[in-house]
């Protein structure tokens, strides 16, 4: 009977003391002959300021906080940059290995104890990246070695694009820009190290870049084969127009604002496709008439709500110009269930835009009915 007394006792005190030990804080001390704590932070990555997936009868009361993390399948490289308190670069990280898209990764970064302020941008550092990092001297852009000692107010991004032509027709490489450290914007949160072990933070991503999809439709009222009147879609080729995009939306800083530099750099630039295509609607049977829509794609760099660029569509053969619109009027597009989303947030959340211009018979492009990602513009409502 007392030897079960002690079993039972002996199991107590045991179940004790790993209690005790459990609840214990840990340390790591040189002192007791080991390595010390590792200390600094472990980075999440985070792209959910899209509106990819929405659809208004699928998520017609959701909330914008139940988009998905799209940086697994969509990021495929970044780059990091961690300063001192006084915004000095002590660090650059940088990753474009497949292991950036897998669904846990991380940068774990060893700091000393210290506050510190960071800055990463997505597609920065791949092959066909279409963003480069600059600095001024002496008032003139020159390309900046982000692993040279410089000061964050040094840092910009500008797009890459032709600056003897000032012309871009080409596919972007997407550029994603943190604007985060979990849910505070990134330009007014620092980063502190004051303990040992890794603290945990979230890095949230926007996108800078954006899809222009373009199509030109003429319809016009015919006699269908039961007498009825039928809308008939009427031949529109690519090569008959130039479509393209004009704005200054090319040069950011470290915080993604628009740089204006006045007399320094030209700042706009026209867009033109970067591809083109004829699509088939139909064809006449027995004839080698076709009723074809043209389509053009243009990718741009971030639009911005006060923008004073335009979307212009012209004749090819005689520069006259048919069709010039704001490009700011896209805002008329936000759907209902974002009325009370910025119209820059809309701007930076969308990066698809899909305008389809329908001339209707004798009308000219100038009169045509605009629909952009499905909803109409209204005209009435764009100050030319």
């Amino acid at each position: 009977m007392l030897d079960g007394i002690k079993i039972v006792q002996s199991y107590i005190i045991a179940v004790f003391c790993t209690a005790i030990m459990f609840f214990l804080p840990t340390s790591c001390s040189i002192n007791e002959g080991i390595r010390p704590c590792p200390q600094g932070i472990d980075l999440h990555f985070v792209f959910d300021y899209h509106l990819e997936g929405w659809s208004p009868d699928v998520n017609q009361n959701s909330s914008l906080q139940n988009f998905s993390n799209a940086f697994y399948p969509q990021v495929d490289c970044y780059v990091l940059y961690v300063y001192d308190e006084n915004e000095n670069l002590i660090a650059t990280y940088s990753d474009l290995s497949k292991q950036v898209r897998s669904n846990h990764y991380h940068l774990t970064i060893d700091l000393p104890y210290g506050k510190y302020k960071i800055r990463a941008f997505g597609g920065a550092v791949c092959a066909d990246k279409s963003f480069r990092p600059y600095r001024f001297s002496e008032g003139k852009l020159e390309l900046l070695d982000v692993n040279v000692s410089h000061s964050l107010s040094d840092l910009y991004w500008q797009m890459d694009y032709n600056k003897k032509t000032m012309e871009s027709d080409r596919l972007l490489h997407d550029f994603y820009y943190a604007y985060a450290i979990d849910s505070l914007p990134i330009t007014e949160t620092e980063v502190v190290v004051d303990g040992d072990m890794y603290k945990n933070h979230t890095l949230r991503f926007m996108r800078n870049t954006n899809a222009v999809h373009v199509v030109m439709q003429h319809i016009s009222n015919g006699v269908g084969s039961d007498k009825s009147l039928q809308d008939v879609y009427l031949p529109v080729y690519a090569e008959d127009y130039v479509i393209r995009i004009t704005d200054n939306n090319t040069l950011f800083d470290h915080a993604n604002r628009l740089v204006h530099t006045g007399e320094t750099v030209r700042d706009e630039i026209t867009y033109y496709p970067w591809t083109t295509k004829n699509v088939v609607m139909y064809q006449e049977k027995g004839t080698n008439n076709d009723a074809s829509v043209a389509t053009a794609d243009i990718s741009i760099s971030r639009l911005m709500a006060d923008t004073e660029g335009r979307i212009q569509i012209l004749n090819r053969v005689d520069g006259e110009t048919l069709l010039d619109i704001p490009l700011s009027h896209l805002r008329l597009s936000k759907p209902a269930q974002f009325r009370k989303m910025s119209d820059q947030e809309y701007f930076d959340r969308q990066k698809f835009w899909n305008i389809t211009f329908i001339r209707h018979s004798n009308e000219l492009w100038s009169e045509a009915t605009i629909i952009v990602n499905g909803w109409k513009v209204n005209l009435n409502e764009i100050d030319f």
